[in-house]
């Protein structure tokens, strides 16, 4: 059993298969499946809990193009806290509401999300991990 300390986006959603070594997940409320780090401890078709946590996403503007991330979905910017170092960025979408941990950094390539805004938030395959929903 996992417990996590601090804020994490939690989903629930399916495993509807596995590609290139990774889970593929389909998160409830989206129509795309996404990449996730596999756990071989879930079956495919098995109902599953997946976790995110906010500083292991990166906001991009819409309409950029986009590099490298295995996990893409478009948001829009509810609210943002200033917390010094980082600003927590909220958001939501079609699969729910997510947390974002922003480094406040001011230079090129860095988006300054501000409440109203449409960004897309992306993610690498290892940092969204997959868990058996509980209760199934």
């Amino acid at each position: 059993r996992s417990e996590f300390i601090g804020k994490t986006n939690r989903m629930s959603g399916n495993m509807i298969g596995r590609e290139n070594g990774c889970a593929l997940i389909r998160i409830e409320g989206c129509e795309e499946a996404c990449l996730a780090r596999d756990n071989p401890d879930i079956e495919v078709g098995d109902p599953v809990l997946v976790v995110l946590r906010p500083e292991k996403i990166e906001l991009v503007p819409e309409g950029s193009h986009i590099n490298g991330y295995t996990g893409l979905l478009d948001g829009r910017v509810s609210e943002v806290i200033f917390t010094g170092e980082k600003s927590m960025v909220f958001l939501q979408s079609a699969c729910g509401d997510f947390t974002v941990a922003s480094q406040n950094r001011s230079c090129k390539g860095v988006i300054q999300a501000m409440p109203g805004s449409a960004v897309k938030m992306g993610w690498n395959a290892a940092d969204m991990l997959v868990f058996p929903l509980p209760g199934s």
